[in-house]
């Protein structure tokens, strides 16, 4: 995240589209104290009861976040607390920074809501009821499978169309689990039944963690906002906090995706770097690292301000020459900064000529070469192939067992390690004590996850069992 200067609660831009006013709205929560505020200001809270629901204005990064507390009904209804905005939108664009909750303690959803109107009337007005809200949302859950000492804690991150009741439909899912006190941004775009959902993590906006699309012509208008939900049934509650909002009728940054421009304006990020993948194998370490910084204005990097770290020493020496402060800089290491066949943790932090506005952007990557890896005494063993009947193991080189891509059992029966049975404690350890189903594709009668090709993603474009994303 970066340091900010005290700023205007808001900016309002209005376009002309089709004889409609097209609202931007923006809101850092700065210039607020109280809920009492942020309805003056023209947002609604939508409550079950509103002596359940808290909104507070702690310091964050040198302004103001928004803390949304929920407590449920009790024996009735979740804990549900929603803001928004009564403005509607066919097409929508609408962002918002997650910036602290208590990871997978709680099983809550923190929501962008598009498209919402009442359930009742079809309409938008100033005191929808969170239990007739209807319309498409993203949401980030924060421990999908509960929050139960024996619940896997595991997030997800989707797309859902939610009706009156809290009832949902779910579009899409990206398995991902975000790490609490970290910022996360989330943007939600809606146009002609096609939705886009992403989630970028503020300390790499070169690209998202996760992308996911979704078509459906459920509801085509409505407004937006922002919600906090708790999944634990009528027991449960809710605890985020939010930061820079952000709503228009299209994405302002189309133009520069995949990298995202940091909510608070000016600020200076890497937007473009080599190695360019976040988690990077077999970087020549010949090429260096290079990376440009921008601030998408006209606000100046403080050049020499520039720290590179890796495994945490500071190696911002190996970037001289410097080039002149500039609202875009590119910045490369001297030859022979890295080594051949290590594994490289990497930072890199920047600020403006002010101080006043920073941001860190982190990747890790290796520098093996296949040579090396191929060459005794190194051996490569795949991680599914650990292993079985309290320390049994094959010898190398191990046949290949498995599935082929028409689904064919290639080899099995102790010819390599296909369905072979591990002892729990002995030969891997796992959080699970049973097979869960449709991750047990490899070794069938263990708990350790296995999978033929893709889980993570399932939206639009993306299917159980397709072959991997590429990042």
């Amino acid at each position: 995240m970066a340091c900010r200067p005290h700023a205007a609660l808001c900016l309002v831009h209005l376009f002309l589209a089709a004889g409609m006013a097209q609202p931007i709205w923006r809101d850092s929560f700065d210039g607020y104290t109280s809920a009492s505020d942020m309805m003056a200001a023209g947002w609604r809270l939508a409550a079950l009861n509103p002596s359940l629901v808290s909104t507070t204005f702690p310091m964050h990064e040198g302004g103001r976040a928004l803390r949304l507390r929920a407590n449920p009904v009790p024996g009735a209804a979740p804990a549900v607390g929603m803001w928004y905005r009564t403005n509607e939108y066919t097409d929508f664009f609408v962002a918002i920074d997650l910036v602290d909750w208590p990871g997978t303690d709680k099983n809550q959803a923190m929501v962008l809501f598009g498209h919402l109107t009442d359930a009742n009337t079809g309409t938008v007005h100033p005191n929808i009821n969170p239990a007739a809200a209807q319309g498409v949302i993203c949401n980030y859950d924060a421990s999908q499978f509960g929050e139960n000492p024996a619940d896997r804690r595991q997030g997800q991150f989707q797309i859902n169309v939610v009706n009156a009741g809290f009832a949902t439909r779910t579009l899409a899912v990206a398995e991902v689990t975000l790490q609490p006190g970290r910022g996360y941004r989330i943007t939600f775009r809606g146009s002609s039944g096609h939705y886009v959902a992403k989630v970028y993590d503020h300390h790499d906006l070169t690209r998202p963690l996760a992308v996911l699309e979704a078509m459906d012509f459920t509801f085509s208008s409505g407004a937006c906002g922002f919600v906090g939900f708790s999944r634990q049934n009528n027991v449960g509650t809710v605890d985020a906090t939010f930061d820079n909002f952000y709503c228009g009728p299209d994405d302002p940054h189309a133009s520069v995706a995949p990298v995202l421009p940091h909510p608070i304006h000016g600020t200076p990020q890497v937007t473009a770097r080599n190695p360019t993948n976040r988690f990077a194998n077999f970087h020549p370490a010949s090429e260096g690292i290079q990376f440009t910084v921008s601030t998408f204005s006209t606000t100046q990097v403080n050049v020499a301000a520039t720290r590179l770290y890796l495994n945490e020493e500071d190696v911002s020496f190996a970037l001289r020459p410097l080039p002149a402060n500039a609202a875009s800089v590119t910045l490369s290491t001297a030859a022979g900064t890295l080594q051949p066949n290590r594994v490289y943790e990497a930072r890199i932090e920047v600020q403006d000529v002010s101080g006043m506005r920073r941001s860190t952007n982190t990747f890790w990557f290796d520098t093996f070469t296949e040579n090396m890896l191929d060459t005794p005494p190194l051996k490569t063993v795949e991680c599914e192939d650990y292993n079985y009947e309290g320390g049994q193991f094959q010898t190398d080189p191990i046949p290949l067992s498995g599935h082929s891509v028409e689904g064919i059992q290639v080899n099995g029966n102790g010819i390599g390690y296909l369905n072979l049975t591990g002892i729990a404690g002995v030969d891997y350890l796992d959080t699970r004590a049973t097979p869960e189903n449709g991750w047990n594709d490899y070794r069938l009668w263990d708990a350790v996850g296995t999978s033929t090709g893709n889980q993570d993603l399932r939206d639009a474009f993306h299917a159980t069992r397709d072959p991997l994303p590429r990042h």
